[in-house]
């Protein structure tokens, strides 16, 4: 995209059997990555599609009160990059060993790079 426009990564479907999960990671590049890539994420919706009863939580390593049970039909939106770009780390996030089968579908918004201003960071 060009600097400052957003747009749609394809989607992706995520199966899960029993005892698998995904570690720790960031959804947001590092500046240097996405300066490379020519864009950063700013928002990550995940669908979930299935009801899960146990297990498979998407957790965050930063904000231990947050931690989202897959329930078919319900979604959950967050931001892994600030409005300038950078990465927030807190959106360190998760997802927990499945005691069930789980089916997530991951969408992420994506805007073209832009430099991030001086400013911001002061």
């Amino acid at each position: 995209p060009e600097p400052g426009q957003y747009c749609f990564e394809s989607p992706q479907a995520a199966h899960y059997e029993k005892g698998q999960h995904f570690l720790s990671h960031e959804d947001g590049f590092p500046l240097r990555l996405a300066r490379h890539n020519g864009f950063q994420r700013h928002a990550t919706l995940l669908v979930y599609l299935n009801d899960v009863a146990q297990g498979g939580c998407s957790g965050f390593d930063h904000l231990a009160e947050v931690a989202v049970q897959p329930r078919q039909g319900s979604a959950l939106l967050f931001f892994p990059a600030t409005s300038d770009g950078r990465p927030d780390p807190r959106t360190l996030h998760a997802g927990q060993d499945a005691h069930d089968t789980k089916w997530v579908v991951q969408q992420w918004i994506v805007r073209g790079f832009m430099e991030p201003s001086t400013s911001a960071a002061a």
